[in-house]
């Protein structure tokens, strides 16, 4: 492959802030800023361990609410999303102030 013959292996030089308007520094702020590291909170990290240890101690995997076997552990659990002839007085005024 060949170099390129405008910018070379390093490619363009860096934009000069002072060159550019508030909104394209603003711009070029962002794209020079480095991601953002993301790491779980600690209730997630601690209900994680809890769930591996107990699952460790049972010798079984915690099944899923939504998974395939939700009935066998749950086999009572009945879904239902009332219509508006179930409501009462309080959830329609949350639908109406929701609209």
């Amino acid at each position: 492959m060949r170099s390129d013959p405008i910018h070379g292996s390093l490619g363009p030089p860096p934009v000069k802030m002072e060159d550019l308007t508030s909104d394209q520094q603003f711009e070029e702020a962002q794209r020079r800023m480095p991601p953002a590291k993301y790491t779980p909170d600690e209730d997630v990290v601690d209900s994680d361990n809890s769930i591996k240890i107990a699952e460790e101690l049972t010798g079984e995997k915690m099944g899923s609410p939504t998974g395939p076997d939700a009935k066998k552990y749950a086999p009572w659990a009945k879904y239902h999303l009332a219509t508006p002839d179930e409501e009462d007085e309080d959830t329609r005024e949350t639908r109406r102030s929701v609209k």
